[in-house]
């Protein structure tokens, strides 16, 4: 389970290959610079 700003984030996948975020309502969202997706999907790594 992941989680962002302490909320329980279901159903949103990180996209790794195109740096990118699907909300629930399905958003897309780029991935901030520095942000916590670097954790999650290293640049350089799909």
């Amino acid at each position: 389970m992941l989680y962002r700003d302490r909320v329980d984030r279901p159903g949103e996948p990180y996209n790794c290959g195109d740096r990118i975020l699907v909300q629930g309502n399905g958003t897309r969202v780029s991935f901030e610079e520095d942000g916590v997706e670097d954790m999650i999907c290293p640049p350089g790594k799909s």
